[in-house]
C-alpha cells in the first residue's frame, strides 16, 4: 500500500491507500484498489484496541512487569548487603591497624609505614596483628 493524495476543484486534499503494484506496474498487475486514509487508519486502529488492549493481556503484561521488577530489587539488595559487608569488614581492618599504631602524629602513607618498621622491629603482638590482617585481606 502506499498513500496518494488527490485535490478537488475546491481545494480539498483526500488523501488515500493504494495499491502500490498498480501504482506502480500499472492496472495489468491488479485492479488498484483505494482505500480512503481515514477510513483505514480507523480500522487498523480499532482492530489492535481490540487485540492489544484486552484486560487479559494488560494483567499479563504487568505481572510479568511486576516479577522482572521484584527480580531485579532482590539482585540490587543482595549486592548492597555484599557491599555493606565489605564495608564492615574494611573498617575492621581498619580499626585493628589503628590500635596498633602509635597516636604520634597525622596519618600518611609515610608515617603508617615508618611506624609499622618500628613497631615490627619492637614488638611481636604488632608482628602477629600485622599478619592476621594481611591474612584477612581478600
Amino acid at each position: 500500500m502506499m498513500l496518494r493524495t488527490g485535490t478537488s476543484k475546491s481545494g480539498r486534499v483526500y488523501r488515500y491507500y493504494t495499491c502500490s503494484n498498480c501504482a506502480t506496474k500499472g492496472k495489468s498487475v491488479c485492479k488498484g484498489r483505494s482505500i480512503a486514509m481515514g477510513k483505514l487508519d480507523q480500522l487498523v486502529t480499532e482492530h489492535l484496541i481490540e487485540r492489544l488492549f484486552k484486560p487479559e493481556r494488560l494483567a499479563a503484561i504487568l505481572s510479568s512487569l511486576v516479577a522482572r521488577r521484584a527480580e531485579k530489587a532482590a539482585s540490587v539488595n543482595a549486592r548492597l548487603i555484599a557491599l555493606q559487608k565489605e564495608v564492615t569488614d574494611a573498617e575492621e581492618k581498619l580499626a585493628r591497624l589503628y590500635r596498633l599504631r602509635p597516636h604520634t602524629g597525622p596519618l600518611s602513607s609515610a608515617a603508617i609505614g615508618s611506624d609499622l618498621r618500628a613497631n615490627i622491629a619492637a614488638s611481636s603482638h604488632f608482628k602477629d596483628g600485622w599478619l592476621q590482617i594481611a591474612l584477612c585481606r581478600p
